[in-house]
């Protein structure tokens, strides 16, 4: 399946999944531009159901987080029941600048772990002259 622009998209690492929007997709460089939606930590195990009640997510809705630009290789189509449920239990939390932080701390943590975990295709973007990942602390202040 390959990934289209306004599609749902699903990165999973280990027992993370990033939800996010295709905002556009470079095929020559096989990247692509991802708007995050929602961050959310599942059951650990081989038998993991995330749509169960009892399945004790954490939610870590991402609005207002900073787009990605990564190896579309990472990212898979998203399954639609899974993305309204999870949108919908997310958008029910009540609003909160605390979980607004913590939110994006976890896209921090989740980002370099994802990094860490796939160094070849990022390292392969690079040699392409595209910009090694970088947190928002090494960006300019404007």
């Amino acid at each position: 399946m390959s990934i289209r622009p306004h599609q749902i998209i699903v990165l999973e690492h280990q027992v993370n999944r990033l939800y996010a929007e295709a905002i556009d997709v470079v095929p020559a460089r096989r990247l692509c531009w991802a708007r995050p939606l929602l961050l959310v930590t599942g059951p650990s195990g081989e038998e993991r159901d995330w749509l169960t009640p009892e399945a004790a997510l954490e939610l870590y809705p991402l609005q207002e987080g900073p787009d990605l630009l990564w190896p579309v290789d990472l990212f898979q189509p998203a399954l639609d029941v899974e993305v309204l449920t999870l949108l919908g239990q997310a958008q029910a939390l009540p609003p909160d600048s605390r979980r607004h932080q913590l939110s994006l701390q976890h896209l921090r943590h989740f980002i370099q772990q994802v990094w860490r975990a796939y160094p070849q295709l990022f390292a392969k973007q690079s040699s392409q002259s595209v910009n090694s990942p970088r947190s928002e602390k090494d960006l300019p202040n404007m």
